[in-house]
């Protein structure tokens, strides 16, 4: 049976948006090195999730998040000496391309 006295159906989207505050897990069951120290001097962990790259700050318990990938992110490497750090997606064909690593 219908509800009796149901408000109307309203579907315009609420005022509020998503926003992405906290990354928990890692992607590491079938990568390498995808959890590294940015150096040893700025105690920067940066790391996989899924689809991101996470830039931990140990010192003060805060995240950066980058955000631009498409799909897995799986492989990951950083430049010690000038703080750079170049992350690879699953590779697949975007409008006929190839995408290519971010850094």
């Amino acid at each position: 049976y219908p509800p009796t006295d149901a408000p109307a159906m309203d579907a315009t989207p609420p005022p509020e948006s998503l926003r992405l505050s906290w990354v928990y897990g890692f992607r590491g069951y079938d990568t390498r090195r995808t959890a590294l120290w940015s150096s040893a001097d700025d105690g920067f962990v940066v790391y996989t999730a899924a689809a991101l790259v996470v830039r931990y700050n140990c010192d003060k318990h805060a995240q950066a998040h980058f955000k631009e990938h498409t799909d897995d992110v799986l492989g990951l490497t950083v430049h010690r000496g000038r703080g750079l750090v170049a992350s690879a997606q699953k590779s697949f064909r975007e409008g006929g391309r190839m995408r290519k690593p971010t850094i």
